[in-house]
């Protein structure tokens, strides 16, 4: 037999494995992560303006009812155009009698809500990157959390009302998040159940989240077909009662648009829906931007489920979010689309039309995670693994140019409401009035409460 070469120490030291790198460097893309967190307080701060908008002062009857002594819970389950907002207006109450109507806390709230919601992406996204065996930094992370506490949602960080959407999508990322994940412990699904309860009665969109669920319970893997027959009827039976409560004496909203309008007028809903779907990577080219995203999804999920890259089961939860998102774009559009597609560029919508987003970042990921090496340097798959790369890059320049884009509004809005303060404080002309309410007559009414019970700018000093 030839003899084997004994290999020399020098050229063991060659094949040795590279040196395991610094433990902290997984760590750094979380530190960058608060940088978004940290710049938009710094700018709620500088901007905000301590007085009701718009929708906001619904509260007042509420408010005045509460002082008087002949508040009832129900009443927190009167309607507010098509939505049903028992969360939203408990958490508002309860900010207004603890602290005299500061709207600041209002934003706090606000920013609380949207650090659940950051927070429950990464978790997911965490949860991907250990699936896939990546040991790496996962620098998606501050790419959304830039992408939640952008200023193109200037209106969800100036306006305490805005709870509502804030609240809707925080409950419904962490339902399915929760729902979507292996194995579903007994806890969890009741934990989804109360998750839907709030996204529900927080916004009207919030009914989606049942189909959606319905779904990812069906496709779930692993479950016995009794275990999935049981969890799917308990979704059923809940989301049936919840839908049918929230129904119960429903009318449309004043400004809603006649059902069956997007039949009639189907270019434009898909316009809308579309220049929803768009408007958190750009305003100006919004709809074009929309029909990428939307038709990017569907492409990545097939790539990676035909090249059996990845399970369905960790696609499950990124495909309910955007699915979420794309089905509240089509609902929001049958109530707005009459008010014009450029509506649809309002900055309350952003946190919701973020999901699809989120989710392609999340697929691109996943695409470049599980890229497998060519064979003999051949084959496109570099190639597929850099365009990976750089798509990840190139919407993450979009998201941020957006938001750049957005401060001149945010701050334009401040101005108004500082002007409607003003006008508020020395009862002002209508005018300026209509700044912060459209109808300066009931505004004059409600700002009589206010005075009655010191609150909002008519707190007493030192309070």
């Amino acid at each position: 037999m030839p003899s084997r070469r004994k290999k020399s120490p020098q050229h063991e030291r060659k094949r040795s494995p590279d040196p395991r790198p610094w433990p902290g460097w997984r760590f750094l893309p979380f530190v960058l992560a608060a940088v978004p967190l940290l710049y938009i307080i710094r700018v709620v701060v500088r901007f905000r303006v301590d007085v009701p908008f718009w929708d906001e002062w619904d509260l007042v009857p509420l408010v005045g009812r509460s002082y008087e002594g002949s508040f009832a819970w129900p009443q927190l389950w009167a309607w507010h155009n098509e939505h049903r907002i028992f969360f939203p207006r408990a958490i508002l109450l309860l900010l207004v009698r603890a602290t005299g109507w500061n709207v600041s806390y209002e934003l706090a709230a606000n920013l609380l809500v949207a650090c659940g919601i950051c927070t429950a992406l990464v978790w997911q996204l965490e949860h991907s990157r250990k699936a896939v065996g990546d040991r790496g930094p996962n620098w998606l992370i501050p790419v959304v959390s830039a992408m939640v506490f952008s200023l193109n949602q200037w209106g969800n960080w100036l306006c305490g009302w805005q709870i509502s959407f804030l609240l809707n999508v925080c409950a419904v990322i962490a339902g399915l998040v929760v729902l979507a994940s292996a194995p579903l412990q007994w806890w969890r699904l009741p934990l989804a159940l109360v998750l839907g309860l709030v996204a529900s009665y927080s916004l009207a969109s919030g009914l989606v989240y049942w189909p959606v669920g319905l779904i990812v319970v069906g496709l779930r893997p692993g479950a016995g077909r009794r275990e999935k027959r049981l969890h799917l009827a308990a979704w059923a039976l809940s989301g049936a009662a919840v839908v049918a409560c929230y129904l119960h004496g429903f009318r449309p909203g004043p400004y809603h648009t006649p059902l069956g309008t997007f039949l009639r007028e189907p270019a434009w809903f898909a316009g809308y829906v579309l220049t929803y779907l768009g408007a958190p990577m750009s305003r100006e080219h919004a709809m074009l931007a929309g029909a990428l995203g939307l038709l990017a999804l569907p492409a990545l999920a097939l790539v990676l489920l035909r090249q059996e890259r990845v399970r369905l089961e960790l696609l499950m939860p990124y495909l309910g979010l955007s699915g979420y998102a794309v089905i509240s774009a089509g609902l929001t559009g049958t109530g707005r689309m009459s008010f014009g597609i450029a509506q649809a560029l309002s900055s309350r919508y952003i946190v919701s039309g973020n999901l699809l987003w989120i989710s392609d970042l999340a697929l691109l990921y996943l695409l470049v995670k599980t890229s497998r090496p060519p064979r003999a340097g051949r084959g496109i798959q570099p190639y597929l693994t850099g365009a990976g790369v750089a798509a990840v890059a190139l919407l993450a320049c979009c998201a941020l140019r957006s938001s750049k884009a957005a401060k001149p509004d945010l701050a334009g809005m401040s101005h108004r409401l500082a002007a409607g303060r003003a006008a508020l404080l020395a009862g002002g002309d209508d005018e300026a009035l209509r700044l912060i309410h459209p109808n300066p007559k009931a505004l004059r009414e409600k700002r009589e409460v206010l005075k009655r019970y010191h609150l909002s700018v008519f707190r007493q000093a030192g309070d």
